[in-house]
Formats: C-alpha cells, sequence, structure tokens
C-alpha cells in the first residue's frame, strides 16, 4: 500500500461542490454525526478541531464557478449522489475520451462495490435491464431518473462534470491557501508518520487498497474509489476524543441507541450464529442491500461487528469483546458497591 503525500484535487473538487451545495447546516450534520456515531459532544469538537476546515470549504463555496445545470450532480442527499458522481472517480475516464458502455461498467462496478451489491454488472447491458437494476435499489424516485438519465447517455453527462471540475479548479487552490499554513502541518504529519494514521484506517480491513490519499474535504471520513483509499485528515482528533474517559458514558448511550434500533439488533442477533456478507444478511432480514450498508457502517463505527474478507466477499460478525464491555459497564455504572 502507497501512502500519498498531497491531496487528491478531483476528490476534493467533487467532496467541496457537493458541501457548496448543502452548506447552511452543513456544520450542524457533522456535530450530530459525531454525536450520534461516537457519543462524543459533537459541537464542543467541531468547534475545537474544525475551524480551519469550516475556513476551508466557506473560501471554496465563496469562488466556486457553478451554472444551474450542475445541480443535476450534487443537489441530491450525499448517499444518493454518490451514484452520480462515481464514474468522475475512475480518474482514467477523465483523462481520455470512454465509449458509453465503458462509462456505464465504471459506474455500476464503482456503485456496487461501495454497496457490497452482488450483481453480474455485465449482464447489465439492455435499457430494460438497466431499468430493473435502478428499480431494484433503496433510492428516491428523483435520483433513479437521474441514474437512469445519466446511464442513458453517459458521454454528455460526463463532460458536463469534467467541464464542473476545471472551472473550479482555481476555488479549490484559494480554499487550499486560506488555511496554509495549517493544511501544510497536518499533511506533513501525515507523510512524516503514516502508521499513527493507519492504525485507524479500517478501509484496508475490508478491502485491497493500493494508494492512500489524506482528505480534507471530508475529514470525518474514510472511504474507498476503486483501488483508492482516502483517510479524512481529523478521522485521528476523532478517535482520540471517541477514546477519552469523559467519552465513555456517551460512548454507551450511543450503543445502546444502536441496540434500540430493531433492524440493527437483529443483524447482531443474527451474527451471533455465525459471519455473514452484507447479501446474505440481506436476504435473511429482508432488507436492502443500501440498508444493510448504512447499519453495518453504524454498528462498525461503535465496534458491534468483526470484518473479514474472504474470496473477495466482506463478512461481518459479532465483536464480542464490546458486548462484554457494553455489560462491564453497565453493571459497574449501576451495580457498583450496591450490597442489596
Amino acid at each position: 500500500m502507497e501512502i500519498m503525500s498531497e491531496l487528491d484535487p478531483v476528490i476534493e473538487i467533487v467532496a467541496l461542490l457537493y458541501i457548496s451545495y448543502h452548506q447552511e447546516h452543513f456544520g450542524d450534520t457533522v456535530a450530530e454525526m459525531l454525536e450520534e456515531r461516537l457519543g462524543i459532544d459533537g459541537r464542543l469538537f467541531y468547534s475545537k478541531h474544525a475551524r480551519d476546515y469550516e475556513k476551508y470549504y466557506k473560501t471554496f463555496c465563496k469562488n466556486r464557478v457553478v451554472e444551474e445545470a450542475d445541480r443535476f450532480f450534487f443537489e441530491e442527499d450525499i448517499e444518493e449522489c454518490s451514484f452520480i458522481t462515481a464514474v468522475l472517480l475512475d480518474k482514467s475516464l477523465l483523462e481520455e475520451e470512454a465509449d458509453e458502455d465503458r462509462i456505464r461498467i465504471s459506474l455500476l462496478n464503482t456503485y456496487c462495490m461501495a454497496y457490497e451489491i452482488d450483481v453480474p454488472v455485465e449482464e447489465i447491458k439492455s435499457p430494460e435491464d438497466r431499468i430493473a437494476f435502478i428499480q431494484s435499489l433503496d433510492l428516491n424516485e428523483s435520483v433513479k431518473w437521474k441514474m437512469l438519465l445519466f446511464l442513458q447517455e453517459p458521454v454528455p453527462y460526463l463532460k458536463s462534470l469534467r467541464k464542473v471540475i476545471g472551472r473550479n479548479r482555481t476555488a479549490f487552490e484559494k480554499a487550499c491557501a486560506a488555511v496554509q499554513p495549517k493544511l501544510s502541518r497536518r499533511l506533513d504529519a501525515f507523510r512524516k508518520s503514516p502508521e499513527e494514521f493507519m492504525k485507524n484506517y479500517f478501509i484496508q480491513e475490508r478491502h485491497e487498497v493500493g494508494r492512500v490519499y489524506p482528505m480534507f474535504a471530508m475529514p470525518f471520513a474514510q472511504m474507498l474509489v476503486l483501488e483508492d483509499g482516502y483517510y479524512g485528515l481529523l478521522w485521528d482528533k476523532m478517535m482520540e476524543a471517541a477514546s477519552c474517559e469523559e467519552s465513555s458514558k456517551e460512548l454507551m448511550a450511543v450503543r445502546m441507541k444502536a441496540l434500540g434500533d430493531k433492524s440493527k439488533l437483529e443483524i447482531l442477533l443474527l451474527l451471533k450464529e455465525k459471519k455473514y456478507y452484507s447479501q446474505e444478511i440481506a436476504g435473511q432480514l429482508n432488507l436492502t442491500p443500501a440498508t444493510i450498508s448504512y447499519h453495518m457502517d453504524v454498528l462498525s463505527s461503535v465496534g458491534f461487528v468483526t470484518i473479514e474478507k474472504q474470496d473477495k466477499k466482506i463478512y461481518y460478525g459479532l465483536n464480542r469483546d464490546t458486548i462484554i464491555w457494553l455489560v462491564e459497564h453497565l453493571n459497574q455504572m449501576f451495580c457498583a458497591g450496591d450490597n442489596k
């Protein structure tokens, strides 16, 4: 695995463009995510560690160059918008002219890989095949319609996306300049001590990763695009905050909240039997792959599941150590010193 030393401009610009269409409540959204998934004081953490990040994306928003037609790509929810922008992330498509079939295959492969959908993409050939595949997805009708349009005529849409990125290269450069030298210090730390970052890089547990890039446009996230991994530059700070002793009650509350969700509880009870991959879990519980993907992200972020790769599939297991931790902390909290 190769550790890259610079931000990936394409990923940064695409992510910043998405944020620019949703910036009004973006800080609150991040804070709520931190509280929900890790049990930390999201607003305090954001105020302490993310001011440079806020300056970064606000500078980009101030200098972005967009047209009304660009809304097609970036106005939807990020989970759904990811399908439409996924084709951009195969950099070879940006560097050379590609035919319609190649773009379609790249787009479908990227989406299926992201949501662990076990579908033979090469068999999705005709318009009818594409309609059937899209209708099977757990997405809103607006996104399904956009996906269908993109797959029907991918070349003009890809050209439009190339233009959006090109128009906003200067805005990205100004955003980087606005947070110097602090951004440089974060990148220097990533270059000099990659092992400190990589010990928290759970993506490598799920997939074969060729290169890992630092990422600042989504600093609290980890993701994989084809064989390239991306590591948010505030992920380590986030993990440190979650592991602090004063956060144990918050972490317990988040874990109890996960157990309070019927679908997540059913997943954990299923994993008590043996390890399953996501398609098997979806079939057993009659849930869509996208729904399972969401639940597994939450369960893995709070430590309830283990992850193991076998035969190019990702198998999930019950992390019994977390269950034991929860029982012990509940006992200590409510029963310690109780002689009755």
